[in-house]
């Protein structure tokens, strides 16, 4: 790079609320602006025109933009998004004194594609992610401190569903039980949200048979049902529907959809839970379709979003916190499917999960190749 574009450079970057080095394809830096400065603790004169590598900067003043030109070798660092493409994004963390940074490297290329330099931004998160850790340890505390006692009333009102009671007694008991089961949903919702957001939802990946869950959820789930007098069918043909998944995770993921189906529904009426091998022979599609109340045109965009709940929805369950979809869809997502609606106005809708059978379309397996 010419003299005039390296000048050029520094007169536009100066005021970034970020960090901002540009650095040639030898990794000799051509130009930082003052938010460097002051993440590095060294003055520009003494960084413009050096030439980074780990070997020989370890234990100096510039060890700090070394590592941030090179992020495999800081304390702790994390792909954002996939390696070897660009832009690349890493967060990358630092102790004494703490800092937490996202860093994004951009590709600069000549009229060839061949590389003419690179920009590293440095975004400082060590605040945002100070916030997470504490909404973290709430919620943990939350969870431990309500879900544990929530669990015994719980258990409390379903031993007493099993003695002699009048009808008034037993509608009483059947009351607390649901509410308390209701209030202990919510709350697992809530640190599985939690978990999402602050990157922590790890997956256990294993060869599961989609049946077998699907089983386990409806089982569960036909209590609810019958609370609300709907009734849960099934279809799926008598053989293993082999998938790589988390099988608790798409478990919850599942259950959140055909509760979604139970709750919305007319009265009477009922939910079918379908699974199917598609054509293609790569996919399994496993689908939940109600007769209920449907989902109006507007809405499906912001469908999955956390907390959103369509009008009608709101009406008929004025009680419901909107993260059951939120959290189907990430789990889905991490799984490598998709999920697809087809809804009618008062008359039913069908989610439909499509999870792929191959393993190197799950986004985390396939990174790690």
């Amino acid at each position: 790079m010419d003299i005039n574009t390296i000048e050029l450079f520094q007169t536009v970057v100066e005021e970034l609320p970020l960090g901002f080095v540009l650095y040639s394809p030898e990794n000799k830096i051509l130009v930082v602006n003052k938010k460097t400065e002051n993440f590095s603790r060294v003055s520009r004169d003494q960084i413009i025109g050096q030439t980074l590598s780990v070997k020989d900067k370890q234990g100096t003043e510039l060890w700090f933009l070394t590592q941030i030109l090179f992020p495999s070798v800081a304390p702790k660092m994390k792909h954002i998004s996939p390696p070897g493409e660009y832009p690349q994004v890493v967060d990358v963390s630092f102790t004494s004194p703490r800092l937490e940074v996202r860093v994004t490297t951009l590709k600069l290329a000549d009229s060839l594609g061949a590389a003419a330099g690179y920009v590293k931004l440095i975004e400082d998160r060590t605040r945002a992610a100070v916030i997470m850790e504490s909404k973290h340890e709430f919620v943990s505390l939350v969870s431990h401190q309500l879900r544990t006692p929530l669990t015994a009333i719980n258990w409390t009102f379903q031993l007493l569903l099993k003695d002699h009671l009048s009808d008034n007694e037993r509608e009483i008991a059947e009351t607390g039980a649901r509410a308390a089961a209701e209030l202990v949903a919510r709350i697992d919702d809530a640190v599985e949200v939690a978990k999402i957001e602050d990157g922590r939802f790890d997956y256990k990946f294993a060869s599961v048979n989609l049946i077998g869950i699907l089983d386990e959820v409806v089982k569960r789930l036909r209590l609810l049902a019958g609370q609300y007098g709907v009734t849960i069918a099934t279809d799926w043909a008598a053989e293993e529907f082999i998938v790589t998944a988390d099988k608790h995770k798409l478990g919850v993921a599942i259950a959140n959809i055909i509760d979604n189906g139970v709750k919305y529904s007319v009265g009477g009426g009922t939910v079918t839970v379908k699974a199917m091998k598609q054509p293609d022979h790569h996919t399994i599609g496993l689908s939940v379709h109600d007769d209920g109340i449907g989902i109006p045109d507007g809405d499906r965009v912001s469908l999955f979003s956390k907390f959103f709940r369509a009008e009608n929805a709101r009406k008929v369950q004025p009680d419901g916190n909107g993260l059951g979809l939120f959290i189907a869809k990430n789990v889905v997502d991490a799984h490598g499917g998709k999920i697809e609606i087809d809804s009618t106005l008062n008359q039913g809708s069908t989610f439909t999960i499509f999870l792929p059978t191959d393993p190197k379309m799950i986004p985390a397996l396939r990174d790690r190749q």
